[in-house]
Parts: C-alpha cells; structure tokens; sequence
C-alpha cells in the first residue's frame, strides 16, 4: 500500500451493537450472527459479524499548471 505519490487514508467503522433485520452478505457490513428481536414482534435480528470494519484508501491529488 505504499505510494510515494498518494497519501494512505484509513477509515474505521465501529458497528456498536447495529442490528439488521435480514442477514447481510457485504464484506464490509456483513452479519449472520442470529439474536432475538428487541421488538413486540418478536422474530430474529443479526448482529455484525465483527465489531468494526477498515477500509483504506489511496488518494491522490494531480496539480494543474496555472493558464
């Protein structure tokens, strides 16, 4: 991931106990771990799989000369 023309950005995602309706399949969201609904409802909820997720981005910036 080393660049000598970008800068490295990391972004970190704290999932805090997010509960989805239906189990997420997306790298970056996923989650399967099954927990009774908080709801009167009753039913199922999923919890994320893990407790945050990190992306990381190269960015780059290209200067213009000047007209």
């Amino acid at each position: 991931m080393k660049s000598d023309s970008a800068d490295l950005a990391v972004v970190m995602v704290s999932k805090n106990q997010v509960r989805y309706r239906v189990p997420v399949d997306d790298p970056f969201f996923s989650a399967h771990k099954p927990v009774p609904s908080g709801t009167l409802d009753g039913g199922t909820e999923y919890l994320s799989d893990w407790p945050s997720s990190l992306m990381g981005c190269n960015q780059q910036v290209r200067s213009f000369p000047e007209i």
